[in-house]
């Protein structure tokens, strides 16, 4: 098990200030809601005109589901924005193909606003960008142990009141024959590197913190290899892809 540090909310590309201020705005209209309710308009000397704002999210879950979720987010924000002075006229929501799809953007100029880049994706395009809100979240009951064993012994896993700064990389065995030998090994003590290299792995985006950065730093410090040495690996579009797979046995592992 590794720990992870803490993601970013909002990422903001580095460009003018006008649109500093438009994502400040955008930021705080969207964290703060419930504070705004009181704020006056802005008088119209301090008004600014937006064409367009462009905020795309990291596929954390199934991109459809996230589709789905943000739709309301353009009105609220245009409704929000205009209370502090800003006339948003249009405002694009899109889902990136991959976290490092998100960074790229950013630092291309085709994003505006990344929302839940992680630390280690944001280390990659620090030059296009910079970081607004970073957020914590509940912690889980099960996270003192490093232990596969301990975890599989203590379900379910639960969220805490505790809120923590890091998140955790689980690397989860499947229903696969393969997958149930890695598992049973596991709690054993007793996983190879023969294993892990025999089995299918689902993969995310080499610019994934959970999904492929700190599983390959468990091989290393393990078993003296990386995740780029397994041989047998397929990558992912999603966490839900990943997971419907390994329900099905079309893969045996996946962080």
């Amino acid at each position: 098990m590794i720990k992870i540090l803490r993601r970013f909310i909002f990422i903001m590309k580095k460009t003018s200030k006008k649109v500093i201020g438009l994502t400040a705005s955008a930021l705080i209209a969207v964290s703060l809601l419930a504070a705004c309710g009181n704020s006056s308009s802005a008088s119209k000397s301090d008004s600014k005109t937006i064409s367009n704002l462009k905020i795309s999210f990291i596929p954390s879950k199934n991109p459809d589901d996230i589709t789905t979720a943000t739709k309301p987010i353009a009105n609220i924000l245009k409704s929000e924005l205009k209370k502090q002075g800003y006339t948003v006229k249009n405002i694009d929501t899109s889902v990136g193909t991959n976290y490092q799809a998100v960074g790229e953007g950013l630092d291309a100029g085709s994003v505006d606003v990344g929302y839940g880049m992680s630390a280690t994706t944001y280390a990659m395009y620090q030059d296009g960008s910079t970081p607004l809100l970073m957020a914590t979240r509940k912690g889980l009951s099960n996270d003192g142990s490093d232990s596969a064993k301990y975890w599989n012994e203590h379900k379910p896993t639960t969220k805490t009141d505790k809120e923590v700064t890091s998140y955790r990389s689980l690397i989860i065995a499947g229903n696969s024959p393969m997958g149930k030998k890695l598992a049973k090994e596991a709690n054993d003590g007793t996983l190879t590197w023969k294993d892990l290299n025999d089995a299918k792995w689902g993969l995310e985006s080499t610019s994934s913190a959970a999904g492929y950065m700190y599983p390959s730093q468990w091989l290393t410090e393990n078993f003296k290899h990386s995740i780029r040495d397994l041989k047998n690996t397929v990558t992912m579009d999603s966490y839900d892809s990943a997971m419907a797979q390994l329900a099905s046995g079309q893969i045996d592992v996946m962080p």
